[in-house]
């Protein structure tokens, strides 16, 4: 078995799953704690029903539920702490040679990304969710890479409704920001400078394209330079969707939310633990 295609890990990387499986036991005479691991990695991998899981490792689909209901929160509870925010020295001695010139100050590179839920019965949670981008309900998330593309942080999911400006703000970002740093993002978080300059950093973003007004030269080379250099944040959030459980048509019912940002937490650890973007 192939743990990149089933685990979504290295085979260099499988000490880590026999790691987690020393952190607890499982009370059963036929089910071990790496087969819960490995159970739960395949569930976020592939998204296999607990139907297969359950003839896949020999039980039940409801003891496979039971079993991931029951260990999930305690595995990302670990894993999460594979998602950390270095200091600026070890940012600075791994910043890759096309940050230097300009951007050496970068410690942050931000964006959002959404995953389809079922429509909530709820006309509330409807509105809440309902995603003018996606055109459906949705999760959203804000996840921000270092600039050697290592994920340093991820939001909770919140409804597909709620704004860039308001994702940053609620998910506490910005409580993570050193004074001096740069922050780098889309255009379309134009309105979060408040909250990045209010922390004494700098936003650096793609300058806006208003109707009828030209941008200058110099804009139009710093807007390309920067949309070149985020060109990784992408990469890691087609990473992270790799997973199927959290792929942007997952479809996750609404009785599963609960579930997705402790299923996030692994996905993004596992996502640090592959081979980097940037040699």
């Amino acid at each position: 078995m192939d743990p990149r295609v089933y685990l979504g890990i290295l085979p260099e990387r499988i000490s880590f799953i026999n790691l987690l499986s020393k952190k607890f036991s499982c009370d059963s005479d036929i089910f071990t704690s790496h087969d819960a691991v490995c159970q739960i990695l395949r569930k976020i991998r592939l998204n296999d029903s607990f139907v297969i899981l359950g003839y896949e490792f020999g039980i039940s689909s409801r003891q496979a539920s039971r079993i991931f209901n029951r260990y999930v929160t305690f595995i990302a509870d670990h894993v999460q702490k594979i998602i950390l925010w270095p200091n600026r020295y070890s940012i600075k001695r791994a910043l890759p040679v096309s940050f230097r010139k300009n951007y050496s100050r970068i410690q942050s590179m931000i964006d959002c990304f959404e995953i389809e839920i079922q429509k909530p019965s709820d006309p509330i949670h409807q509105a809440l969710t309902w995603s003018e981008y996606k055109g459906c309900n949705t999760l959203k998330f804000l996840v921000s890479i270092t600039p050697d593309v290592l994920i340093n942080f991820v939001s909770t999911g919140y409804g597909g409704r709620i704004t860039d400006e308001h994702i940053t703000a609620q998910s506490r970002f910005h409580d993570k920001l050193k004074p001096g740093v740069l922050v780098m993002a889309d255009r379309g978080f134009k309105r979060i400078e408040p909250f990045i300059s209010g922390k004494k950093c700098t936003l650096v973003r793609p300058s806006s394209v208003l109707s009828g007004v030209r941008s200058s030269k110099r804009q139009v080379i710093d807007s390309r330079k920067i949309s070149g250099l985020r060109i990784h944040v992408e990469r890691a959030i087609r990473r992270i969707r790799e997973f199927s459980f959290v792929s942007p048509n997952a479809c996750r019912s609404y009785q599963q939310i609960k579930d997705v940002d402790e299923v996030m937490k692994i996905v993004c650890g596992f996502v640090n633990l592959q081979r980097p973007f940037i040699k």
